[in-house]
């Protein structure tokens, strides 16, 4: 049959097992898994030993009904009803309750004249993967319970088992779902497999009422995460059949794989065949004689199309350099157009007239200062960096007192110091006295800025300045002036430690009593940036919570016109009765099913202190960027020799889409951000139908450290 390019992949995957797997399930193509599956196997059928069609044909008819009852919005009750009464006549049904993640298997047993349910988890917990050491151990079936078979011929069984069935197909109970906490609040968590016990411990013990458990023989399987299975049991008839199956159909899709190059990848065909030489490998002399004259048929048409397309890459590589080249007469003459008089004049050797350029003494004025008054560092000129070293020594305190502290101020000069210490420390770098002669210039100019940062905001006063007491030992200052100059700065540093409060660091993360929370109670800006923040979100919540009205009555519309309507079927010209593709039941319930709605997060956090902080961050001021930045520099950069990464930055509050609209972005190098993932951009995100409204308006699921946004490091790792 012939496949599409999505199909072919999908098969790919769910049949070959590559080492690098989706990171989703693809479920519109599992009918047509199905079906090609179907189409193998009446080829394999036609061509396996008489005496061992039994069991296949019994597998046959249990795909047939398979495809009959599955649809995909879930299984069809009226199909399934139908194929229940004529278990005893089909042989075989089963079925896959996606919503309990469980198998469901029916068999007849002919000799006994009973029928046997077989329920068992389809796949095992996330945690009990992780947590086995090697593979992990499971046994089949879990649960097995054997009635009469005459009990399919009451229709109301039949009825009331595939209502169920069909029922506890699509309903998600929340009690039996895996659950996650993020951000204080309990979420389903639909990246993991949900409990089968409303089927394996539920519906098998009401089957009990009707019959009594089934004792047949259980086996196991040996199962990595990847779902690789290994002879965990005896060979036996049904299991070498299994196997000779499963090497048929891989060997038939290496086949179909070659028809579609070149949109099948030379390294698709190439585990294609790996996986056709180890299952061969597996069976030996097991292999029945068709089976392994089409595994080595494909093997070799898979290594004949591998070695064309080695070839036609060596082919277009290839160059190629000519044995001879083409020439005439004419490349051998040159022509000297335009040169005579240059020719002339050299000949005759006559003294030549030099044309000489006057000096010119222009060049532009020493120490050039900017609008504030301070110095300007020019890259690569080091003359600007000793001018501005020496206006540092001998007017910065002059300027420091002349003028008013304010913003614009502390911004040009957080700004000096930058363009200075990024030139003089590329230059410095091998000179550990002009690097001290470095440090204790961009100390007195921290210690400018943070005079000027303690006038703007005396609350600033209350913290420690984050500069250690010692922080100038390392110094090789040769000058008594130099030395006086550094004395000026320890003292200040130790006065700023000692008039310090009992509160904690500002390059710390949010807690009680943090800097930001303090200035937002005392800042009327602030205060109602806050109340600005939260009257969107009230809007946006209110907006989502009529989506989510329109959306919830849309859904349990279409599923209450759904549940008025019987499926459709017709006969085919088999003389089978089926479903009908048409299906306006099905239709209906696949819109419902197709309804999702996306959740809505608080921009702030709930907890009072840490929403203040973030606030404050949201609109930080910018001489507090500045003074923070420059301190992080000094005590970062120049007092330690490097950083280890952390844990991953999974979200900037100045790029947080839900605080955006409200951003201040300064350019600031210090700011907050989160070591877990917004809800908004996480698998929580587009709900599907039904889903209350809890479970929409969630909260803010960041937790804020204090973040160095340049080296993406938290600053207290």
């Amino acid at each position: 049959m012939p496949l599409t390019q999505g199909t072919f992949d999908f098969l790919f995957h769910h049949v070959v097992l590559p080492p690098k797997l989706p990171q989703e399930h693809g479920v519109p193509q599992e009918r047509e898994l199905h079906e090609y599956v179907l189409a193998v196997l009446q080829d394999y059928l036609s061509k396996s030993p008489s005496e061992s069609r039994a069991g296949l044909n019994l597998t046959h008819g249990m795909l047939q009904n398979w495809l009959e009852i599955q649809k995909p919005a879930g299984p069809c009750e009226q199909a399934l009803a139908q194929k229940l009464s004529d278990l005893r006549l089909d042989g075989a049904i089963a079925l896959y309750i996606r919503a309990q993640n469980c198998g469901w298997i029916g068999f007849h047993d002919t000799t006994q004249k009973k029928v046997i349910f077989d329920a068992f988890e389809a796949s095992p917990l996330a945690k009990d993967v992780l947590s086995a050491q090697g593979s992990l151990l499971r046994r089949f079936p879990g649960q097995s319970v054997a009635i009469p078979s005459d009990r399919l011929s009451e229709a109301t069984f039949c009825s009331w088992l595939a209502r169920d069935l069909t029922r506890l197909s699509t309903e998600v109970v929340d009690e039996m779902s895996p659950t996650s906490t993020k951000a204080g609040r309990t979420l389903p968590e639909e990246r993991d497999t949900a409990h089968p016990g409303l089927v394996t411990e539920c519906l098998m013990t009401q089957l009990l009422a009707f019959g009594k458990r089934n004792k047949w023989p259980s086996f196991e399987k040996h199962m990595h995460d990847e779902t690789i299975l290994r002879r965990a049991f005896p060979e036996d008839e049904g299991q070498l059949q299994f196997k000779n199956l499963m090497l048929y159909l891989v060997a038939r899709l290496g086949l179909q794989a070659t028809n579609m190059r070149p949109t099948v990848s030379a390294d698709q065909l190439e585990i294609i065949r790996m996986k056709i030489a180890r299952r061969t490998c597996k069976l030996q002399s097991a292999a029945y004689e068709f089976v392994a004259k089409q595994a080595h048929s494909t093997v070799r048409v898979i290594l004949k199309a591998l070695q064309d397309i080695q070839a036609t890459i060596r082919k277009s590589d290839r160059v190629v350099v000519p044995q001879a080249f083409q020439h005439t007469s004419k490349d051998l003459q040159m022509s000297l157009k335009n040169c005579s008089e240059y020719l002339r004049n050299a000949m005759t050797r006559a003294p030549s007239q030099v044309q000489t350029s006057q000096f010119s003494r222009t060049y532009p004025a020493r120490e050039p200062r900017n609008a504030h008054g301070l110095p300007t560092v020019q890259e690569d000129n080091l003359l600007t960096i000793f001018d501005c070293e020496r206006w540092v020594e001998n007017e910065l305190g002059g300027w420091t007192n002349i003028l008013t502290p304010s913003e614009s101020l502390s911004s040009a000069l957080a700004s000096l110091f930058g363009d200075y210490y990024g030139r003089a420390r590329a230059i410095y770098a091998d000179n550990p006295e002009a690097v001290s002669i470095m440090v204790l210039t961009v100390l007195e100019l921290w210690m400018a800025l943070d005079q000027m940062c303690v006038r703007l905001c005396p609350l600033l006063a209350d913290y420690s300045p984050e500069i250690p007491t010692n922080f100038l030992e390392p110094l090789l200052l040769s000058q008594r002036s130099q030395m006086e100059r550094a004395y000026k700065v320890e003292d200040y540093i130790q006065k700023r430690h000692r008039d310090a409060g009992r509160y904690p660091s500002i390059l710390q993360d949010l807690m009680p009593q943090c800097f930001g929370a303090r200035y937002s109670d005392a800042s009327q800006k602030h205060q109602q940036l806050r109340l600005r923040i939260e009257e969107h979100a009230r809007r946006q919540v209110e907006k989502k919570r009529d989506e989510w009205s329109e959306k919830s009555v849309k859904h349990s519309n279409l599923l209450r016109e759904a549940g008025r309507l019987g499926c459709e079927f017709y006969w085919s010209y088999d003389g089978y009765r089926r479903h009908s593709i048409s299906c306006k039941k099905c239709s209906l319930e696949r819109q419902a099913a197709g309804i999702t709605i996306n959740i809505h997060e608080r921009p702030l956090p709930e907890n009072e202190t840490t929403m203040k902080a973030v606030v404050f961050e949201i609109d930080c001021p910018r001489w507090l960027a500045a003074w923070r930045d420059i301190t992080w520099k000094m005590t970062q950069d120049l007092g330690r020799s490097g950083f280890s990464a952390g844990v991953a930055v999974e979200e900037d509050i100045l790029r947080y889409s839900e605080t955006r609209p409200f951003v201040t972005d300064l350019g600031q190098r210090l700011t907050i951000g989160s070591t877990a993932k917004s809800f908004l951009r996480t698998h929580y995100n587009g709900r599907s139908f039904s889903v209350r409204f809890d479970e929409v308006a969630l909260p803010n699921g960041l937790r804020f450290k204090l973040l160095d946004k340049d080296s993406r490091i938290w600053i207290t790792d």
